[in-house]
């Protein structure tokens, strides 16, 4: 029975350091693939930064210097824009008498 015992003990430590084999084995592999993943990571952030810059040239090329935004300019390209977009909104008054200045009698309504 003792040696049934030290056979079977035996092959338990013989099992242990085939798994600690494989455990090392695993470990390596993913170190390769995490390897391989940092190196096309590089490649694509380098690429998406040529790109970026080529663009950026591309159109600084064609605009000459960009001249900066001012707040005046903002101003005056959202007044165009409410502008024209109030004259494309019609609306219909029911009731309403045409006697008169009609311009006068819309304006009091609607204030």
């Amino acid at each position: 029975l003792k040696v049934e015992v030290d056979e079977l003990q035996k092959q338990a430590l013989g099992d242990k350091s085939t798994i600690i084999e494989l455990q090392r084995e695993v470990i390596e592999s993913k170190k390769e693939v995490m390897e391989g993943s940092k190196e096309q990571i590089k490649q694509v952030q380098s690429s998406l930064q040529t790109e970026i810059k080529s663009y950026r040239d591309a159109v600084c090329s064609q605009k000459g210097d960009m001249d900066q935004i001012t707040v005046q300019d903002v101003k005056e390209a959202l007044t165009i824009v409410t502008e024209d977009s109030a004259r494309s909104k019609n609306i219909m008054i029911f009731g309403l008498e045409e006697k008169g200045n009609l311009k006068t009698s819309v304006n009091g309504l609607l204030k």
